[in-house]
């Protein structure tokens, strides 16, 4: 369980350091890693959300997406709460786009997105 500040921390940090008994794990994985824990706490906050029926506390929860989520000017507390009946029965899969790394001139490693490889995957996103 994380609060609001912790969430954050979580799914924002490149450099990612956690303690499991005592001892200090860093990530390596720099943004990488945290694309995974991003993609990790959308997870479990579709996990939670979905196996929630109390009524009550699916208002709670539309009522905080509300302000922070906008589809369109016209989008109201039932329609954010039929969006999040729909999207807690979803089971995301992780999508892989391609890219060919390379070192930039200054010697930052990148991943450079193959566009003409890319473009079928990211079309099932629009």
């Amino acid at each position: 369980m994380l609060d609001g500040s912790q969430a954050l921390a979580f799914v924002r940090s490149r450099t990612y350091i956690e303690t499991i008994d005592g001892v200090e794990r860093t990530d390596p994985t720099a943004d990488l890693g945290r694309v995974q824990r991003q993609q990790q706490f959308l997870r479990a906050v579709l996990d939670k959300v979905g196996a929630t029926r109390n009524p009550f506390k699916l208002v709670s929860i539309a009522n905080s997406l509300v302000d922070g989520l906008r589809i369109d000017d016209d989008m109201t507390l039932f329609d954010a709460l039929g969006l999040l009946r729909r999207m807690s029965s979803l089971d995301p899969q992780p999508q892989t786009l391609p890219t060919t790394p390379f070192v930039t001139s200054g010697g930052a490693q990148v991943l450079d997105l193959v566009d003409d490889e890319a473009e079928p995957i990211l079309e099932q996103f629009r």
